[in-house]
């Protein structure tokens, strides 16, 4: 190896260390639960893995996060747009917490497979929803919502879709996409006809349409 190259080499590595030192201490990425207390504390702690014996939190085995369900911590929510980035979560719950938009800081969350935001005040659908490809599970009953955007029909690994007590009134033809689909609610909506593909979901087990303005109240399909 020529004397250049070694150098070189030498000033490469050197620069890498130095740009992860930062006065002799490695500069580490915080762990999950430093992100979630951060953000429900408003503090800058280290907590490492300290919130993964909680009941409302589970962590794996490498103390990411996996599970949080805030309807059980009663934690008071400021600001759910800086919800933090936890790489690993499948299982999210924030009820009750007066939300009326669902942020990008959840719905960059792609490895959920069960979304809970049931009564709030959320008033739409984002069309970025579409992010979440693994869901497996959507509640939403109990908010203001009025449509259904078409991304939302390219889940095509839901299983339950909630949707009771809300505002919407047109059930579109993409209903069909959601092949997978085992439970389907939308009982208390203001929904006045239904499109024929809705009977096309062959996976169905559950259909609830009670008190709409349709005749048909609920479907038990076995």
């Amino acid at each position: 190896m020529k004397f250049e190259n070694f150098v070189s080499i030498l000033f490469f590595l050197f620069y890498k260390i130095s740009y992860y030192l930062v006065i002799g201490q490695t500069i580490e990425e915080k762990s999950d639960c430093t992100k979630l207390y951060n953000f429900l504390n408003g503090d800058s702690e280290n907590y490492y893995n300290n919130c993964c014996s909680n009941t409302e939190i589970e962590c794996d085995n490498e103390g990411y996060i996996t599970f949080f369900n805030n309807n059980e911590a009663n934690f008071e929510i400021q600001d759910i747009t800086s919800f933090p980035y936890l790489s690993r979560i499948e299982h999210l719950q924030i009820s009750n917490s007066n939300i009326k938009e669902i942020p990008n800081s959840i719905l960059n969350l792609t490895s959920l497979k069960i979304l809970i935001l049931d009564a709030n005040s959320v008033e739409a659908i984002p069309p970025a929803i579409k992010n979440l490809s693994k869901l497996e599970t959507l509640y939403l009953q109990e908010n203001v919502i009025k449509e259904l955007p078409k991304e939302l029909f390219s889940l095509t690994n839901l299983k339950e879709l909630i949707l009771f007590t809300n505002d919407i009134e047109v059930i579109p033809p993409a209903i069909k996409n959601l092949a997978n689909l085992e439970e389907l609610y939308l009982s208390e909506n203001k929904i006045k006809e239904l499109p024929n593909e809705i009977f096309s979901l062959k996976n169905i087990k559950l259909l609830d349409l009670g008190t709409n303005e349709i005749e048909i109240i609920s479907l038990d399909i076995l």
